[in-house]
């Protein structure tokens, strides 16, 4: 029999409801409320298990248990086809390992944490066996897995405001970034047509044919450069809202790499880029104008990227079921920590901003929409030091 509830609820209870007002991170609310409860039942460990987004049942704390358990027990309920029934797995298990090391004289209680109709999770503590709970006992318990439940509730509620405060905040400072590289990269082009277009324009300079033809090639240089920024910006809103479509026909792809990086070659004198790709490719079903911007952003960004020149090779293969581009160049690599964002809208690395080098960090971002928008794959590989290779790959025709 358990100790008179009627004495000791008001102190267990008022305990429960300091810890919810006092402390917020969920992880030592769940440490309080174990050790309470482990306490109330006159118990000897427990463990919380709590519902979390996907209607996955993950344990979230435990107190008086070896630290291998959660590990042993979690794989089991990720194979549950509902929260329920992995709530009673868990159950179950705990009874079947406090059986098998020959505690048969513990049993485990379990107390739901609920909020109105919300299932937040369960409690599972061991405890010594015992006579029944009196309707006293009941009621405290359930006095105390309601309290416990709030508290858990607003630790969560916490939580998300604390990462939804974090994503604001970034997105503030993304957004920030964004408009001082945009009005940069706005500016640089059209100050360029504006000084070559007046130098042109004064009568005294009596220019020749050959630098007539110079200055109005540069102007035209500047003008596709400031209407492809202006497009990626348009494209960045169009994907944002789900509003740019495709025109897919059969494509030669080893036709347009080849293409491209000739482009790219009369560009640069600094850079050696080779088409390295067999001229008997497979066919892709995809959008010309839209994978040519994918080549010209991972190769622009490996010229960009590799200031010192060397090689770029863009290499192409097949297998039965898709064809494979990488872009290889042998830069300085991207950083660990950068790798993940590296495909995020308006992401631009520390060392991209810190070194100078201009862009508004939406090439790589569309290249991700528009591959992932032909039901392709793309990713990146470097180990942040010597180069960088970005792969994707499109399904075959």
């Amino acid at each position: 029999m358990l100790p008179d509830y009627r004495v000791r609820q008001r102190d267990y209870l008022l305990e429960v409801m300091r810890a919810i007002s006092s402390r917020l991170e969920l992880s030592e609310v769940l440490k309080l409320i174990l050790q309470y409860a482990v306490e109330l039942l006159q118990g000897r460990a427990g463990i919380v298990a709590l519902v979390e987004p996907g209607d996955s049942y993950q344990i979230r704390a435990t107190f008086g248990v070896a630290r291998s358990l959660p590990e042993n027990l979690q794989p089991m309920l990720a194979n549950a086809g509902s929260v329920r029934e992995a709530a009673s797995l868990l159950e179950r298990n705990l009874v079947h390992l406090v059986q098998q090391a020959g505690m048969g004289q513990l049993e485990v209680v379990w107390l739901p944490l609920n909020v109105g109709a919300e299932v937040l999770g369960n409690l599972y503590i061991l405890r010594v066996r015992g006579g029944e709970f009196t309707s006293d006992a009941r009621m405290v318990l359930q006095s105390f897995a309601n309290q416990a439940a709030i508290a858990v509730h607003n630790a969560q509620l916490y939580t998300q405001l604390e990462h939804e405060k974090r994503r604001l905040n970034q997105a503030d400072e993304m957004k920030s970034t964004f408009i001082s590289a945009v009005s940069h990269e706005l500016k640089t082009p059209v100050a360029i047509i504006k000084g070559y277009a007046a130098t042109l324009n004064n009568s005294a300079g009596n220019w020749n044919a050959d630098t007539l033809r110079e200055g109005l090639e540069i102007i035209e240089d500047e003008a596709d450069r400031l209407t492809e920024l202006i497009d990626n910006m348009l494209d960045a809103s169009r994907a944002q809202g789900g509003g740019f479509k495709l025109s897919p026909v059969e494509l030669d792809i080893d036709e347009l790499v080849i293409k491209t990086v000739r482009k790219f070659q009369s560009q640069t004198t600094q850079h050696t880029l080779i088409a390295d790709v067999r001229s008997d490719m497979p066919l892709v079903y995809a959008d010309e104008a839209r994978i040519t911007q994918v080549l010209n952003n991972l190769i622009s960004n490996a010229i960009k990227y590799s200031p010192l020149g060397g090689e770029i090779r863009v290499h192409g293969e097949s297998t039965d079921t898709e064809v494979i581009i990488t872009v290889i160049d042998h830069g300085p690599g991207i950083q660990p920590q950068d790798q993940p964002h590296v495909f995020e809208r308006f992401f631009r690395s520390r060392n991209a901003i810190s070194s100078g080098i201009s862009g508004t960090g939406l090439g790589l971002y569309l290249t991700k929409v528009f591959v992932e928008s032909h039901k392709g794959r793309i990713w990146l590989e470097s180990d942040g030091k010597t180069g960088t290779t970005f792969g994707f790959s499109l399904p075959r025709a």
